[in-house]
């Protein structure tokens, strides 16, 4: 089929979800024979680099990229702060695309956008309209979009999940298989060191289990501009031996993480659809929760965020019957609806 789609937000690693998903959509892509380039919005370690991505270093240097890129599509794919930078680059890539698609991944961006002035919402709203179609990774984020004035039907709901069990062939290093070996329960957190994903407050949840459960252990998988303070709240809880700090890994590394959890922690201030909820849930894994964002059928609740109810969260879940890990399948359902919107849009 010829048709060249290009694909622009981050580009792992570092791994998250809205980088998951630009590599589900250019794997599916691949498959079905269409070309697909990835296009780096965000800074990366160039040790890291592929060779068949674009890294732009600079915001002239990308648009001069969409300015001679003969793709049909351009899709840009936007999370955390909407910054007047951000729709920026919003509007150079709707302003020079055949085709543009924009996906809003943000969990924060319906509160935030509400509680914008008329200005920045109208501003908002000028340079989303200028685009063919919009997804809102959860219905939040779609209404938010059609509250600024964008026509019911140019908006759609699409969840960014692409479902898998973990490579067998990729592993955890030893460091960190020893670590897991070593503790139980294990709580996972796949996120990241920002205030937002509350890594303070699980920390001290930690503290508040060892008391019951001696030999607990929890993986932070992620890292962020507050490593330093948590590095310090684990030493201040006297808890070195029993919290892990794993930076940034590989999704496969994440899913292995995910799948050998005794619970997943997603206890966040605010949410999109976040994918490793998702995952867990796909894997078997019980999820304890904040009730913000787009949440799946399954994950347990916790009203507050706080040390306390993370911790009663988790006693309970521990406290019933563990369910069975799953061993095969996979689910590529919401892929497959951006490939359909691609065909949609380009007429193909």
């Amino acid at each position: 089929m010829s048709l060249h789609v290009v694909e622009l937000g981050p580009i792992p690693p570092p791994e998250g979800g809205v980088s998951r998903q630009i590599v589900a959509i250019k794997d599916r892509l691949t498959d079905l024979g269409i070309k697909c380039t990835l296009v780096a919005t965000t800074r990366s370690d160039p040790e890291h680099r592929s060779a068949d991505n674009v890294y732009p270093e600079s915001p002239l240097a990308l648009v001069s990229y969409l300015r001679e890129s003969d793709a049909d599509i351009f899709h840009l794919h936007l999370g955390g702060e909407i910054t007047p930078r951000v729709l920026a680059l919003a509007l150079a890539v709707a302003k020079t695309a055949k085709r543009s698609i924009l996906t809003m991944h943000s969990g924060g961006f319906p509160k935030a956008i509400t509680r914008s002035s008329i200005f920045r919402r109208k501003f908002t709203a000028s340079i989303l309209k200028k685009f063919d179609h919009l997804i809102g990774v959860s219905d939040d984020i779609s209404d938010a979009l059609r509250d600024l004035g964008i026509p019911r039907e140019q908006v759609e709901t699409i969840p960014p999940y692409a479902l898998y069990l973990p490579d067998p062939d990729i592993q955890p290093d030893d460091e960190l298989s020893a670590f897991l070996r070593s503790r139980s329960p294990i709580l996972v957190a796949v996120g990241a060191l920002e205030t937002e994903y509350a890594p303070i407050e699980q920390i001290a949840a930690v503290k508040e289990l060892a008391e019951e459960f001696a030999n607990i252990g929890l993986v932070i998988a992620g890292d962020g501009s507050i490593r330093e303070k948590v590095v310090e709240s684990i030493a201040d809880a006297g808890l070195s031996g029993s919290v892990y700090l794993a930076g940034n890994v590989s999704h496969d590394v994440s899913l292995h993480l995910l799948q050998r959890a005794n619970v997943s922690l997603r206890t966040t201030l605010y949410d999109g659809d976040a994918i490793s909820v998702r995952e867990s849930l796909f894997l078997g894994t019980p999820v304890l929760a904040t009730r913000v964002g787009t949440r799946p059928v399954g994950a347990h609740f916790i009203d507050e965020l706080t040390p306390n109810s993370i911790a009663q969260g988790v006693r309970s879940i521990l406290g019933q019957p563990r369910s069975e890990k799953r061993k095969t399948g996979s689910d590529l359902s919401q892929i497959e609806r951006v490939v359909d919107l691609y065909l949609k849009v380009t007429g193909s």
